[in-house]
């Protein structure tokens, strides 16, 4: 099990918690095993997962982050890996920015995949502006991974103030102008 969310209702308020950690199920066992903690990965629902030899593929997903003017929605076509033996998060290169083109599915949430083989992911369907009902193939051992980097809160309040920033400069430079005429 990887990621999900839950409601955390209060007397006053009631919010979405995203969660991004993986857990395993022994069938002989019967019992769960902590993979990877809390905070070490994205947080994600609405996702697929595969299990293929020693690595674990999510692929797609929602996640939401929060600002002054309420939650923002992201979602996804990414391949994130979750490697056993190196307890290690790794992406998917975006192939958008490379020189070469390829063709990859759309951003999605609540699709379906499944893993053929030792490196097949088959991806089916899906929703995200409509319904979809294309299939789509993966050959998760041709994939350019690169060591996961998470995104802090402090990121976006730095690009925030810049955008304040800039526009001061805009504001600034307008009055200048018209000062000047």
């Amino acid at each position: 099990i990887f990621g999900g969310s839950y409601f955390d209702i209060r007397p006053s308020s009631a919010t979405i918690v995203l969660l991004d950690d993986l857990w395993s199920f022994g069938l002989v066992s019967h019992t769960w095993k902590l993979l990877s903690p809390r905070g070490r990965s994205m947080q994600r629902t609405y996702m697929s997962l595969v299990v293929s030899s020693n690595a674990v593929f999510v692929f797609g997903g929602m996640s939401q982050r929060s600002n002054e003017r309420g939650p923002v929605h992201y979602v996804y076509n990414d391949v994130i890996k979750f490697t056993l033996d190196t307890n290690l998060w790794t992406r998917s290169i975006d192939v958008s920015s490379s020189a070469v083109h390829y063709t990859q599915p759309q951003v999605r949430i609540g699709h379906t995949a499944v893993m053929m083989g030792k490196n097949k992911m088959v991806i089916y369907g899906g929703r995200f502006n409509a319904l979809y009902t294309d299939v789509w193939s993966l050959n998760t051992s041709s994939l350019e991974m690169t060591r996961l980097e998470l995104e802090t809160d402090e990121n976006f309040i730095y690009a925030e103030v810049v955008y304040y920033i800039l526009g001061i400069f805009a504001i600034i430079s307008v009055c200048s102008c018209a000062f000047l005429a």
